[in-house]
């Protein structure tokens, strides 16, 4: 092991991905882009999206399948301080109350859909970050709204590159 760690050591420190490349693009533009760079009338339809994923969570977060998933999953991992939506203050750990919350919100199919890309933002981005938010030191409103617009940026645009909506077609037969 003190092998591997010498000749890593030995090896010239470089970006982990090429700046210019498409992933390195997006990352830059993440980390630059500040809440005064989104148009008011995003920013105001992002706000009308998250709480669109909340309100469908706290539907899907009572259907009985939901009740089944939250048994089983808090029996197996009952540790954390991850928030399950719709569930009175009951929480488990980060990963598996993002699993947890982003079934809820897809609980009912009321959910907001990117036809292009084509995915679920909110039952991704909205779960991701309440899981997160707790670890951080402190997040700000706008700060939330920032990450949870980029988040709805990022998707539809790594969908979009990957194929978009012709992967998600069957195959056609021979």
């Amino acid at each position: 092991m003190a092998t591997l760690a010498k000749d890593v050591a030995r090896k010239t420190a470089r970006p982990a991905t090429d700046p210019s490349g498409p992933t390195g693009r997006l990352a830059t533009w993440l980390a630059k882009t500040t809440l005064d760079d989104v148009p008011a009338p995003v920013r105001e339809h992002a706000k009308h999206l998250l709480l669109d994923g909340v309100a469908c969570a706290l539907v899907g977060a009572q259907l009985p399948v939901s009740g089944i998933g939250v048994e089983g999953v808090t029996t197996l991992d009952n540790a954390g301080s991850a928030f399950l939506i719709g569930w009175g203050g009951r929480t488990t750990s980060a990963p598996s109350a993002a699993m947890l919350n982003s079934s809820f919100i897809q609980g009912f199919e009321l959910d907001d859909y990117h036809p292009l890309a084509p995915l679920h933002n909110n039952s991704l981005v909205v779960p991701a970050m309440l899981a997160a938010a707790p670890h951080v030191v402190r997040v700000s409103g706008a700060r939330f709204l920032l990450a949870t617009i980029l988040g709805y940026e990022t998707g539809p645009r790594v969908g979009q590159a990957l194929g978009g909506l012709a992967c998600s077609r069957p195959m056609p037969a021979n």
